[in-house]
């Protein structure tokens, strides 16, 4: 892994968080035009106001939902380095060939470090 991939890969919950802000008003600048639209729909005084209101629609709307989708599908922090590290450690033949009775000495080991719990009286 290079440097920028590394910047990136640290900054993921970051964009989340920067695309989740855009969707939420963009959601919400959407919610607000269709409800003057729907005020605004039988004044015909306000035909200009009604065609501005829908072209910004057609910008706001799409915007919101590309970005909530991004956001849902972009992995967070911790997914990508799951998905980064997990692979290569387990295909690693060195970790496969440590011997079954090494592990369990270890399991042992960290269960004998796990601090007791009292029993209340």
């Amino acid at each position: 892994m290079n440097r920028f991939q590394v910047y990136i890969l640290s900054k993921l919950d970051e964009f989340r968080e920067a695309l989740g802000g855009i969707a939420g008003i963009t959601t919400l600048a959407s919610g607000i035009e269709i409800l003057i639209i729907l005020c605004l729909q039988g004044n015909p005084d306000q035909v200009v106001m009604l065609s501005m209101l829908t072209k910004a629609l057609y910008f706001t709307a799409p915007t919101a939902v590309v970005s909530f989708l991004v956001m849902l599908l972009m992995p967070s922090l911790k997914q990508a380095a799951a998905v980064i590290v997990i692979p290569p450690v387990i295909n690693n033949k060195s970790v496969q060939t440590i011997p079954k009775k090494l592990v369990n000495l270890a399991d042992e080991w960290v269960q004998e470090l796990k601090p007791k719990k009292r029993r209340k009286r």
